[in-house]
């Protein structure tokens, strides 16, 4: 029976993004293989916007809009999965300031205004 080698994925650059997602995303490893047009690959359970096969040992995705830290991104080529994964993760925002009236309506529709910094820890 005829088998390829197993896709192994070794690093991302770079390995954060915004939450806005859009990002391109490089995926480096080995057996990609020598052509495929319809790589696919996603971050933790959401599939990149857009997958782009560069070589044997490079793959591109847009990264798509998300939160939270620690999403394994995997590779899927010609029905074959990658054999590791590796973290990718989110820049995280921290609040730093509320503005807002220190009384509140029962009935809501209340403006505040929330500050913030991106973090990448």
């Amino acid at each position: 029976a005829f088998s390829f080698d197993k896709i192994i994925v070794i690093s991302s650059t770079p390995g954060n993004s915004p939450t806005t997602g859009s990002v391109s995303l490089t995926i480096s490893g080995m057996n990609f293989g020598s052509a495929n047009l319809s790589p696919s690959a996603k971050l933790g359970t959401t599939p990149c916007e857009a997958n782009q096969w560069v070589s044997d040992t490079s793959f591109k995705c847009k990264v798509p809009r998300g939160h939270a830290p620690d999403h394994q991104a995997q590779i899927l080529l010609t029905g074959e999965s990658s054999a590791t994964t590796l973290m990718f993760t989110y820049d995280r925002v921290i609040a730093t300031a509320i503005v807002s009236s220190a009384l509140y309506p029962t009935t809501g529709a209340v403006s505040i205004t929330i500050s913030g910094k991106k973090s990448r820890n």
